[in-house]
């Protein structure tokens, strides 16, 4: 996303997808007024305990890091951590040796 914001084009590119319907696109970019609004109480509630499970394998939450929550009671566990030489993906994370206990 930094190379359209560098090359100023993103306020079009983003223009030009609300236009054609596809604004969901725009909302899923990194501090979009969507996500601003969406998490402005945080991304966790009081009560439930959380688990993420992750890896640095993946190519559809950059960087993976995004993928952790923030909040009391949140586990977050990086499949490479556990097991450095899995290559889990995030269509594999699933059925990852180290998913399941």
């Amino acid at each position: 996303m930094n190379f359209g914001r560098n090359l100023n084009v993103l306020g079009f590119v983003n223009d030009t997808l609300t236009h054609v319907g596809l604004p969901a696109l725009v909302q899923q970019e990194e501090g979009s007024d969507f996500q601003k609004a969406l998490f402005a109480d945080g991304d966790t509630v009081p009560g439930p305990r959380y688990t993420v499970i992750v890896t640095t394998e993946d190519t559809t939450v950059t960087p993976y890091t995004n993928s952790f929550l923030d909040g009391p009671d949140v586990h977050g566990i990086t499949i490479q951590d556990q097991c450095p030489d899995d290559p889990a993906r995030t269509s594999s994370t699933p059925s990852a040796p180290k998913t399941w206990p």
